[in-house]
């Protein structure tokens, strides 16, 4: 883990984020937004995450799986 990497992990996301609509049927808004603030800024951020803002809003039903298990 690098120095970003790590500071993200600690610290969060952080600064504005414009959120997108929510393209799910299973986040509510509130949890939407703070999914949201934290893929867009991973991925512009973190260059391992490049592209995953994309991937994850075009797989969201794939996530969705991913949350709802234990």
């Amino acid at each position: 883990m690098d120095a970003d990497e790590l500071r993200f992990f600690l610290a969060g996301a952080s600064g504005e984020v414009k959120i997108v609509p929510n393209p799910t049927d299973w986040l509510g808004e509130l949890e939407w937004g703070e999914t949201y603030r934290q893929i867009h800024v991973m991925s512009k951020v973190l260059p391992c995450f490049n592209g995953f803002e994309e991937f994850w809003i075009d797989h969201q039903k794939d996530m969705q799986k991913i949350f709802d298990s234990e």
